[in-house]
Parts: structure tokens; C-alpha cells; sequence
């Protein structure tokens, strides 16, 4: 990530394409993500989100609350995997 906003500001390429936007960032990352980037010249394309013009940032605002929703569900799923893990005697880390 580090390296490809570096790139973006030094005006290495001029669009990001990504088929799942949680690939790229979730939620308000997200959002100033693509603001940076609009901001260094680089148009971003989101396969799993139309391109609805000005009102991109409408839609991802609408969208935030799910990405939330999902961190939250990942990390419920991730902690009880865990634990069922060490119930059965698997050494984690």
C-alpha cells in the first residue's frame, strides 16, 4: 500500500482497478483512499461498485455501514475460530 501511493504521487500510473472494493480498503479508509488518489490524479475503479459519477462518494458513504458490519462479523468469526482452535489442543502463534 505504502509503495503504491508513493507511486501514485510521483504520477506513476494513472488508475487503480480493483474487482472487490474490501480489497482495497473498507469503510472511511476507503473514502480517503480515493480522495488522496483523486487528489494525485489517479482514478480508481471499483468492479463491485458502479460508477455513478459525482455521486461515487454518496454510494460509499451508503456502503460504510456494511463494510462495518463485516469487520465486525470477520473478527466474531476469527475469535471463535481461535478458540475453538486451542479447545482442541492446537497451539496457536
Amino acid at each position: 500500500m505504502r509503495q503504491m501511493l508513493e507511486d501514485a504521487k510521483a504520477r506513476k500510473f494513472q488508475r487503480v482497478v480493483v474487482w472487490d472494493r474490501t480489497r482495497l480498503a473498507r469503510g472511511e479508509h476507503l473514502t480517503i483512499l480515493i480522495n488522496y488518489l483523486s487528489s494525485v490524479g489517479v482514478r480508481v475503479f471499483l468492479g463491485d461498485v458502479p460508477d455513478v459519477g459525482d455521486n461515487t462518494e454518496i454510494l460509499l458513504d451508503f456502503l460504510k455501514p456494511m463494510d462495518k458490519l463485516f469487520l465486525r462479523t470477520l473478527r466474531k468469526n476469527t475469535r471463535q475460530g481461535l478458540k475453538n482452535a486451542r479447545e482442541r489442543g492446537h497451539r496457536i502463534g
